[in-house]
């Protein structure tokens, strides 16, 4: 009868949702094993905006469990893919092969320090480390477009949009200039600090401007006698 059909077709769409939800795995299917997977496949690192004194720079990159947190600690393999990777070995110091997550958590970095001194300043020099997730005895693979992570990183300083609002205190562009600046300023000098914070860069401006007048060993070239705002 008609209420018999309805309770029928109930039942097989729940079956269809159940079966849904257990989706998991190579085969399709929930298989039980622990997978692994990189939440984030491209990292970018601007290098050359950190302060001169940071000489080696390390990205922490996220991995995570596919599901519930690790039953105990629980080792995840990781490998360079020399094929992807334009980065010499000389850019970068030796990747774990193996990072462990921690007992109930479900993400674990692998620390790729990066060394700076050995990264050219050079305009447009981009280089990239890529790493791929390997299978072993306590994970499977995840989510198949995401086992590998691409690490960008340049060393380049490039002119700010905002330096000529105060080339005629500190003259043309030199990126020992403006990594002075961003040293006095705390951080990158953006588009909204000049906007609103414009007397106050003019001090800092003035701040480094003195400091290289104090050590012309460092070749820096600035403009004779400007006529600060502000003192």
């Amino acid at each position: 009868d008609m209420k018999k059909s309805i309770l029928y077709q109930i039942f097989i769409l729940l079956g269809i949702l159940i079966a849904g939800c257990d989706e998991n795995g190579d085969d399709g299917y929930y298989d039980n094993a622990y997978r692994v997977y990189f939440p984030k496949t491209s990292m970018l690192c601007k290098l050359g905006t950190e302060p001169a004194t940071v000489t080696r720079y390390t990205v922490n990159v996220p991995v995570s469990i596919l599901g519930l947190g690790a039953k105990e600690g629980m080792k995840v393999k990781v490998k360079v893919d020399p094929q992807k990777t334009t980065a010499g070995s000389d850019l970068y110091a030796t990747i774990p092969e193996e990072i462990e997550f921690k007992k109930d958590s479900i993400v674990t970095y692998i620390p790729v320090e990066l060394l700076r001194d050995n990264i050219t300043s050079e305009k447009d020099t981009t280089f990239q480390i890529c790493l791929t997730l390997v299978a072993n005895e306590y994970f499977a693979l995840g989510i198949k477009e995401n086992l590998g992570v691409e690490i960008k990183f340049t060393n380049y300083l490039g002119r700010p949009s905002w330096w000529g609002v105060f080339e005629q205190y500190i003259g043309r562009f030199h990126q020992k200039k403006y990594l002075k600046l961003m040293e006095i300023w705390g951080g990158e000098v953006t588009l909204l600090d000049v906007a609103a914070k414009e007397a106050k860069l003019i001090l800092v401006c003035k701040e480094m401007y003195d400091f290289f007048m104090k050590n012309p060993e460092d070749g820096v070239v600035l403009p004779l006698h400007p006529m600060w705002p502000y003192e």
